[in-house]
């Protein structure tokens, strides 16, 4: 199943399969069947929104956004989105058969006839385009569609046809004379996937909770308001539903759309579902890039982490037969998987890729990214080029900060270590022991004069940034301290906790000046304005809030995203230099948007390739790490 995605900025590049094994031949080690990978893009497309440009990528540049790989129902070929059209590739040879140019925009979505006579294609715009997949020739075009289109899916005879838009509703379609039929509306205002049951009796729609309806009639049969979902689909015999919730895959009642209970979670959040037609064996995708295989047995649960794609998995899809499955992602891949060959392999536990976090000097002579595996890739911003890798963290890194002269960088880490490098060598100067758990994040005083690092064991750690000698530990927090922020006098610090709350600290003390309150959900991220008036915070609710720091008066909550989900997570919000505006990464939006500090408005929003994780606002510039491993940057165009 297909999910939501940015669709304003997008690499798109033709993907190329590398030679593969004969037809029916087993792979001779490992348990991946075969790997084809994607090749870098001849060129990127530059799409202008507002004030803001994207200007470019650091980091790997393959095809972004391919979502809804289709397998024939024999197996022999594959099917996936291309840019404007779609591409039909031999699985024995990974050669590809024809490529079949049908959308004047962005493909976003496709599904196969059971017969494999047809191929359906939509996206952003075209409606959709029902194409002979012998031939390539265009058939018929199915209009009326407001919004993109997020997914489709034939009936199992192949009468129907569905489409689930970013308009909330599900329409159903006769294939052959390409009639509407039904015009569903999925309330709430949200909508990601839809499916036919395996006897194509019943059609279950995705968003905020589970609608089942009656697929002959129309009519809505039972509604739940769990929680939002990502992806969905029918286990064979239509009696339950997987559902990607979150990071969580969850077992739903395909009967009454209830949630049974949570089977098994990824780090991050569940991109790609698929189901083997012949048994029970399913497997998920993450927007951290991991494949996941698993079964029930007697309510027991077996699950394999197969490997990782560089970027989000964007879809996966079983073979026929049920031996092999095909997943594709982010990073122009696709990989087979032998399953039988899968299950004599123990279980991966390697983080996938992630940049967590970014720092850049004021004078931007470099930018730093940490990411999932440890490591720290030190890039040229003019150039795009990646200087060095800094390995020296054996866990994730979760926050990185650099001195305001650029001489030292200092990184904070899953391993419960704060790390500081020397900007001139690249080597390690010293390593800042002392959480008991995960340290979430890292700041650097105003004039380097101080270190501060926040962890999940609840206290907040001022270092001397010159011996790595320790000052003083806070400890006020009744949960994890998730980010930090120094005002610019370097008087005091501000604090953002699991706790739902902030703190302000005065540092040369260690006294608790005031507690600001207001937050629902845990206070994710924090900023100070460069002249010390204002304070910034976001939550993993989607809620930003702009707080006078003299008082800790809350001031305004600003505009959110029109249109987006009601929950994002905003996991880095920043000032500009000269405190004019606010950006914030909007994670389940995969965006970056800009607010009007003055009068809290919402200026811009520019959609990122990966989900925004992390970001710096410079001079003019703004830099987003994405859990994808990209660092992008956006210039502002006056």
């Amino acid at each position: 199943m297909n999910r939501t995605l940015g669709v304003l900025l997008l690499a798109l590049v033709a993907v190329l399969f590398a030679s593969a094994p004969a037809a029916g031949q087993e792979p001779t080690s490992g348990w991946l069947d075969r790997n084809f990978s994607g090749e870098p893009p001849a060129d990127l497309l530059v799409s202008e929104h507002g004030t803001l440009r994207w200007t470019g990528v650091l980091g790997d540049r393959r095809f972004r956004g391919a979502c809804g790989v289709a397998v024939a129902p024999d197996g022999a070929w594959v099917a996936r989105p291309a840019g404007r059209g779609v591409r039909l590739w031999d699985r024995s040879s990974g050669r590809e058969i024809r490529a079949l140019s049908l959308h004047s925009h962005l493909v976003l979505a496709l599904a196969v006839s059971p017969d494999g006579r047809w191929i359906a294609s939509g996206g952003i715009a075209d409606g959709i385009q029902i194409a002979d997949a012998t031939t390539g020739e265009m058939l018929r075009t199915l209009t009326g569609i407001t919004g993109s289109i997020l997914d489709l899916a034939f009936s199992p005879d192949g009468s129907r046809i569905l489409s689930a838009s970013r308009d909330a509703e599900i329409r159903v379609w006769d294939t052959r004379a390409g009639t509407l039929l039904h015009t569903l509306r999925h309330e709430g205002g949200v909508l990601t996937a839809a499916a036919f049951s395996p006897d194509g009796r019943r059609i279950a729609s995705l968003g905020r909770g589970v609608h089942i309806w009656n697929a002959a009639t129309g009519a809505l049969i039972a509604s739940s308001a769990d929680r939002a979902g990502n992806v969905l689909e029918f286990l064979p015999g239509g009696e339950s539903l997987l559902v990607g919730t979150g990071s969580s895959v969850v077992l739903h009642d395909a009967s009454t759309g209830a949630e049974l209970r949570s089977l098994y979670r990824h780090d991050e959040r569940v991109s790609a579902l698929a189901v083997s037609p012949t048994g029970g064996w399913f497997a998920s995708g993450s927007e951290d890039g991991s494949v996941w295989l698993a079964r029930m047995t007697g309510g027991a649960l077996e699950t394999r982490v197969l490997a990782c794609h560089e970027g989000e998995v964007s879809s996966l899809a079983f073979a026929p037969d049920g031996r092999w499955f095909v997943s594709c992602g982010e990073d122009g891949g696709a990989r087979f998987w032998n399953v039988a060959t899968a299950l004599q392999n123990p279980p991966r536990v390697e983080p996938c890729r992630g940049a967590f976090g970014v720092a850049a000097p004021s004078d931007r002579r470099w930018v730093a990214s940490g990411h999932a595996g440890g490591e720290i890739h030190v890039w040229d911003p003019k150039s795009g080029d990646l200087r060095r890798t800094l390995r020296g963290h054996t866990r994730v890194i979760r926050g990185l900060a650099a001195s305001p002269d650029g001489s030292w960088l200092a990184s904070a880490s899953e391993d419960r270590t704060v790390v500081v490098w020397d900007a001139m060598s690249w080597s390690r100067k010293f390593s800042l022991e002392g959480h008991t758990k995960i340290v979430w994040t890292v700041a650097v005083d105003p004039e380097g004069r101080w270190i501060a690092s926040g962890s999940e064991d609840r206290t907040i750690r001022l270092w001397d940034a010159r011996t790595g000698a320790l000052i003083r530990t806070l400890d006020a927090h009744e949960r994890g301290v998730r980010d930090l922020a120094f005002s610019p006098s370097g008087e005091w610090l501000v604090s953002a906790s699991d706790d739902r709350t902030l703190k302000v600290w005065e540092l040369e003390t260690g006294r608790e000046i005031r507690t600001l309150n207001g937050h629902d959900d845990l206070v994710s991220t924090v900023d100070v304005s460069r002249d010390g008036n204002w304070i910034v915070s976001g939550d993993s609710g989607g809620s930003l809030r702009l707080w006078e720091a003299a008082t800790g008066t809350a001031v305004r909550s600003l505009q959110r995203l029109p249109g987006a989900c009601p929950r994002y997570p905003i996991w880095a919000a920043r000032f500009s230099p000269d405190g004019k505006w606010i950006a914030a990464g909007i994670e389940w939006e995969q965006a970056l948007a800009v607010w009007d500090t003055a009068t809290g408005d919402l200026v811009d929003v520019i959609r990122v390739d990966g989900r925004p994780v992390s970001l710096v606002f410079s001079e003019g510039e703004i830099w987003v790490g994405c859990a994808d491993s990209t660092v992008c940057w956006y210039r502002h165009v006056p």
